[in-house]
């Protein structure tokens, strides 16, 4: 398995790449995990009230990358980082 890398968003928060299909990054108290899943997204995240009961995140699942920006704040601008990323590795 790879070793995670950070991939810098801006100043104040970093993207960090889980595998080819994983990031994560937090913001605003959550922790937010968004993986491909065939031809879509799903992002998971985790607040303090999962994290207060132990329970998984609440996941949603997305058919593109502009609706999860449009949906989660913390995440936008993640699109181009994400194809540049996978530009990298190819």
């Amino acid at each position: 398995m790879r070793q995670a890398r950070n991939i810098p968003k801006n100043d104040k928060m970093i993207i960090e790449c889980i595998d080819e299909n994983t990031f994560r990054t937090s913001g605003r108290g959550s922790i937010f995990t968004l993986t491909r899943r065939g031809e879509g997204w799903r992002v998971v995240v985790e607040n303090a009230s999962t994290r207060a009961w132990r329970t998984l995140g609440n996941a949603q699942d997305f058919g593109s990358l502009v609706e999860v920006e449009r949906r989660y704040k913390t995440l936008r601008g993640i699109s181009p980082l994400i194809a540049a990323q996978f530009n990298s590795m190819q």
